[in-house]
């Protein structure tokens, strides 16, 4: 696994909760895939990142916080979304840990 961790917040299937956030790892052939993305991308601004499709696609099993229920989330991840990532023209977001 790889010792970068990533916010996702996909909505809980059961309650519709959706202000929940999850910091997950990515495995290392994951990495490599979004690592490569962002190679090539670079040259893009970070606003047209956010906006295309995202550099992988990633399945994890995860508990509702809310409601209790677990369940499978299927998540894209982009660079923009690993932790403590920052640039200037963006906002921070704040992040829930369970």
């Amino acid at each position: 696994m790889s010792g970068r961790l990533y916010q996702i917040n996909p909505i809980c299937p059961q309650c519709k909760e959706e202000h929940m956030w999850w910091n997950v790892r990515l495995t290392d052939e994951e990495q490599k895939k979004l690592d490569h993305h962002t190679e090539v991308h670079k040259a893009e601004s970070e606003l047209y990142s956010l906006l295309s499709e995202p550099a992988i696609i990633i399945t994890r099993k995860l508990k509702c916080g809310e409601c209790g229920v677990e369940f499978e989330a299927r998540v894209g991840i982009w660079k923009e979304m690993e932790v403590g990532w920052h640039h200037p023209d963006f906002v921070d977001v704040g992040t829930h840990m369970l």
